[in-house]
């Protein structure tokens, strides 16, 4: 009876891991093209690659999925395509997300792009 109830545990984590593990290109293209300010059919995926990153205070994230994108960018003479990486992770609150620090007025900002909640500012 013991090994039953293991046997079931064993498999809900391998089900729910699983679908954690699946960052489709549609979902990728939505929160990039949140983060950017454009329209999603401008973006296109050029691949979605598992890793594992480390950060410059020794924390490792062990996964990571990064998206390589091509999409327009503004610069200096207008929109120019652009290859851009971002990396995603995955939570129970967040669902899959990308996030970076910018400066405001009063500091820093953590913004954040989910699947769950959309845009998230917290400062």
């Amino acid at each position: 009876m013991k090994a039953m109830w293991l046997m079931l545990v064993l498999v809900l984590l391998w089900i729910s891991r699983a679908r954690a593990a699946e960052l489709t290109e549609d979902t990728a293209r939505g929160l990039i093209a949140e983060a950017v300010e454009i329209r999603e059919s401008g973006i296109n995926i050029a691949s979605i690659l598992e890793g594992s990153k480390r950060g410059d205070d020794g924390f490792e994230a062990r996964t990571v999925m990064r998206v390589t994108a091509v999409h327009p960018v503004v610069g200096d003479k207008g929109l120019r395509r652009s290859v851009r990486c971002y990396d995603f992770h995955h939570s129970p609150r967040y669902g899959w997300f990308h996030q970076e620090t910018r400066e405001s007025r009063g500091g820093e900002e953590v913004w954040i792009w989910s699947e769950h909640q959309g845009r998230v500012i917290v400062k």
